[in-house]
């Protein structure tokens, strides 16, 4: 790839002269480079610098590979783990949609031949005009969005190191916009007991709401699941009306505008097994009778396994939106000031909330809520800190208003 020639000059003194060749040879033309040196040593050492450039670009093949096709081939193969069940499929659509804001922005290139300042002036773009409006025109995208972007194709490049398609990942060395960490983020807010009981009084008397509206706040409130989470309850494998226990392990998730059913959980910690007040109980059992006089109305095209205890049409899981957009109505209806509140997750932080103060056992908090960590727990919910779990669910069941 490099040669080393012994030359003799004029005045007598030798020198040595490395020899290599530069450029992509589309053509067919290539370039001669020299240079020399004084010694041997140093003309080997600049070979071997000269070898090792060359043989990074040839990383990967004859055929080099174009970013945008790589990052395509990615994307493919994070689709691929989502249906092997191995990622989320919510994560491979957020992958996707963060890498098709990078090709908006990006220079289309040998993959090899991409530079941190390539990357550089695509987050720049980003900031500038990386979002699509609905008008056709573009508009800036939030510090933290292009951050979310310089995240996921850094990835996307490790893993085109470790295939050796690239010699070095450009992204490790980019300078993606600083953002604001944890400590200083808006972070959604509990209800207040008022508020609680007011939402929980208007759901379960206002007939504007379907009957389950009311158990759906207190499932939420007493349980504290994910939306997810609650739309993947079901009668049949959720619910032990004799322990008086739900089992928390599936979930329903919105992918790309379809409802998906996802049996494996967010994390081992998801997985999880509660206790729940009698009360809970004999509004659950309520629950299912009017679910199996729905699926007899409907008839045998009804969905009944597994038979969920908040269905959509024709038995099929709840469009996790449905469920926002109910809690939304009803926080808004009993009057509470929607600054930093989120319509499902203010519940589960209330949950959060109310199981400390009555226990003040961090571990029972974490593992009723699913949280990987006590760390997690302890961020979000120590305000102001023990019991068993039976005990901590029959205070929940407190809030549960007698008929």
């Amino acid at each position: 790839m490099a040669s080393i020639t012994k030359i003799k000059n004029k005045d007598g003194s030798t020198s040595y002269r490395v020899a290599w060749r530069v450029g992509d040879g589309k053509d067919g033309k290539r370039q001669q480079e020299y240079k020399s040196f004084a010694s041997h040593e140093e003309a080997r050492a600049h070979r071997r610098t000269v070898e090792k450039e060359i043989e990074s670009r040839r990383v990967g093949g004859p055929k080099q590979q174009t970013v945008f096709g790589y990052l395509d081939g990615w994307i493919k193969e994070i689709e691929r783990k989502a249906e092997r069940g191995d990622i989320s499929p919510k994560t491979a659509e957020g992958y996707a949609n963060n890498i098709a804001i990078a090709k908006r922005s990006l220079q289309d290139q040998r993959l090899t031949r991409l530079t941190r300042s390539a990357l550089n002036a695509a987050y720049d773009k980003m900031l500038e005009s990386g979002k699509l409006l609905r008008d056709g025109k573009t508009g800036p995208l939030s510090k933290r969005t292009v951050h979310h972007v310089h995240s996921v194709l850094h990835n996307a490049f490790a893993d085109a190191v470790l295939d050796r398609l690239m010699p070095e990942n450009p992204a490790s060395f980019a300078e993606p916009p600083k953002v604001q960490g944890k400590k200083y983020r808006r972070k959604v807010r509990d209800y207040t007991k008022d508020e609680v009981e007011r939402q929980l009084k208007l759901a379960q008397t206002d007939k504007r709401y379907p009957p389950d509206t009311y158990l759906m706040a207190l499932m939420l409130a007493i349980c504290g699941p994910r939306r997810g989470e609650l739309c993947g309850l079901a009668f049949n494998d959720s619910i032990d009306f004799e322990a008086a226990t739900i089992s928390i392990f599936r979930n329903v998730l919105e992918v790309k505008g379809e409802v998906v059913v996802r049996e494996v959980p967010k994390s081992d910690a998801s997985v999880r097994t509660i206790s729940i007040p009698l009360a809970l109980v004999e509004l659950l059992k309520q629950q299912r009778k009017r679910v199996l006089e729905t699926a007899l109305k409907w008839g045998e095209d009804y969905s009944r396994k597994p038979l969920y205890v908040f269905p959509g049409p024709s038995g099929l899981p709840m469009h996790p939106k449905l469920i926002t957009r109910r809690m939304d109505r009803l926080a808004i209806r009993a009057g509470i000031d929607m600054a930093l509140v989120s319509p499902v997750h203010s519940w589960r932080h209330t949950s959060g909330s109310l199981l400390w103060a009555a226990s003040r056992d961090i571990k029972q908090v974490q593992e009723r809520l699913g949280h990987s960590t006590p760390q997690i727990t302890m961020e979000l919910y120590v305000h102001s800190a023990p019991t068993a779990d039976e005990a901590a669910a029959e205070y929940l069941g407190t809030l549960i208003r007698k008929n």
